[in-house]
């Protein structure tokens, strides 16, 4: 039924380095069925030392029709240098 349907999505986003890690702010747009909604996003990843990071999420929207009302993640990275780099994150 959505085959004529345009769907618009568009992002701004800001980032910037810091001695702590990168920071992100981002809002997305989507309009679709007659629907438009807006979603801002913050996303941190701090860099704990030369072979551990993490990186941290959360969004909200006020529309759960086009965007998820809330999505909270968070991820660890470890790296040992030649040999192996595993990451394990959660979702929500």
């Amino acid at each position: 039924s959505d085959l004529r349907q345009n769907w618009d999505y568009s992002t701004l986003y800001y980032s910037r380095e810091t001695s702590v890690g990168r920071i992100f702010a981002r809002v997305n747009s989507a309009s679709r069925f007659k629907q438009q909604a807006f979603q801002p996003e913050l996303e941190f990843v701090p860099i704990l030392n030369q072979y551990l990071s993490l990186e941290l999420r959360g969004d909200y929207a006020d529309n759960p029709t086009l965007f998820p009302h809330y999505i909270i993640s968070g991820e660890a990275y470890l790296s040992i240098p030649k040999f192996l780099d595993v990451s394990y994150g959660e979702l929500y």
